[in-house]
């Protein structure tokens, strides 16, 4: 049986208790909500159920976390008309990407090499997985679509990325081998988040992301100086945890057409305890 909950912005988000059957999914096609979940954390049995007859989701989405249930998602190779795929902790087995025209947007975050990943020419838009899911990083080199990239504990070194993509948003979470930005700063990207990237020893080529517009950094290395910011004439957010500039100066930013700035740290403004003696 369908049971729903409402989604972070509004939207019915449908789950599955016990067995996905037909008249489940029949539901689901004529409640016009993009996503079905099949959460086992939420009731799921963890088996195929109706998806053994390879239904047409109409280019909709699956939201698949078997947790404890072992998932075979080999069976979701012959199921092409998806697009969006979101596989969770329990997953495993091999995935055919190229196999799914439709599908734009895969998140991966099943147990670290559970799944076997093919990537090669797929159309993907947006992929969010563990650096352990992409072997050989020059396979992203074929996914001429692919203008969304997000890396969890990425494995190999940066030089290895392919220069000329079309990546707009890129995410790198806990990548200890990424040391400067060089292998990036050809892409033309517009957003940019780095959390816990702490070995960090030169930003400098940040200021080649001339078309970047927002910018987050989550308990990485210390920038020196916002100095090397002033050039990114469409930066409009700056959001900084656990990141600091060094020399403390940010005057440079005044220049930008920032809506968003917010800083980590002390030392950016006077003391309010010394304005009475500097006034």
């Amino acid at each position: 049986m369908l049971e729903y909950t409402k989604g972070a912005d509004g939207s019915t988000l449908p789950y599955v208790i016990g067995t996905l059957s037909a008249e489940d999914f029949a539901e689901f096609m004529s409640s016009g909500a993009p996503v079905l979940s099949l959460n086992a954390g939420l009731g799921w049995a963890g088996d195929l159920g109706f998806l053994r007859e390879k239904p047409d989701f109409a280019g909709r989405g699956l939201h698949l976390l078997p947790v404890e249930h072992a998932f075979d998602v080999t069976s979701l190779n012959e199921i092409t008309s998806l697009r969006y795929l979101y596989l969770g902790l329990g997953c495993r087995g091999g995935f055919d990407v190229s196999l799914h025209d439709r599908l734009e947007e895969l998140r991966m975050f099943a147990s670290p090499s559970a799944i076997k990943l093919k990537l090669a020419n797929s159309r993907l838009k947006a992929l969010y997985c563990r650096g352990s899911d992409i072997k050989d990083p020059s396979v992203l080199s074929t996914m001429k679509g692919l203008v969304s990239l997000s890396i969890n504990k990425a494995t190999f070194e940066p030089d290895q990325l392919p220069k000329d993509m079309p990546i707009r948003f890129a995410e790198f979470y806990a990548w200890s081998k990424l040391k400067d930005l060089s292998g990036i700063s050809a892409w033309p990207l517009r957003d940019l988040k780095l959390s816990s990237c702490r070995h960090i020893a030169d930003y400098s080529s940040i200021s080649k992301l001339d078309k970047l517009e927002t910018l987050f950094l989550d308990d990485c290395s210390s920038l020196p100086s916002a100095e090397m910011l002033k050039g990114l004439r469409h930066l409009h957010e700056i959001d900084m945890r656990g990141t600091e500039f060094v020399d403390k100066d940010i005057s440079s930013l005044a220049s930008l057409p920032l809506d968003v700035l917010r800083l980590s740290g002390k030392g950016y403004f006077p003391d309010p305890e010394t304005w009475a003696d500097e006034r």
